[in-house]
C-alpha cells in the first residue's frame, strides 16, 4: 500500500461515483485529494507528493530542501 494514500484520513476520498447535485458546482465531490473530474490528483495531492519527495531527497542526500507550505 502506498504510504501517502494509507496516511489519508478515513473517508477523505468518497466512493466513485459521487457526483454532486450540480456537476458544475465548485464543491469538491471527490474530496480534497482528487480534482472535480474524480480522476486526476488535486493541488493538495501534488503538494503532498512533492513534500514526500523532498523529505526522501533530504534524508538520502543530506540536503535541506524546504517543504512546500
Amino acid at each position: 500500500v502506498n504510504a501517502l494514500l494509507a496516511a489519508l484520513p478515513p473517508g477523505s476520498i468518497p466512493a466513485f461515483p459521487n457526483t454532486p447535485p450540480r456537476p458544475t458546482s465548485a464543491t469538491a465531490p471527490f474530496g480534497a485529494f482528487f480534482s472535480l473530474d474524480g480522476i486526476h490528483p488535486s493541488a493538495v495531492t501534488h503538494k503532498a507528493i512533492a513534500n514526500a519527495l523532498i523529505q526522501t531527497i533530504n534524508g538520502y542526500f543530506g540536503t535541506s530542501l524546504q517543504a512546500i507550505p
